[in-house]
């Protein structure tokens, strides 16, 4: 299986969240959903979801 990288920074996409862009909305939605979150964090994990959801190069 390749793995997926990122067209706006190049980094490795993991379930489909790049750990360079979209680190908090990975953490936050993939690695620890049950997880209380800061509202700073989780604002910036939306924003992230939003801009990906979106399909483009958005940074």
């Amino acid at each position: 299986m390749m793995a997926n990288y990122c067209d706006n920074c190049g980094c490795r996409k993991l379930n489909g969240y790049c750990t360079g862009c979209e680190e908090e909305a990975y953490i936050a939605f993939v690695q620890a959903p049950d997880y209380e979150f800061s509202e700073p964090f989780m604002e910036k994990a939306w924003q992230q979801e939003k801009d990906r959801n979106k399909g483009g190069d958005h940074a």
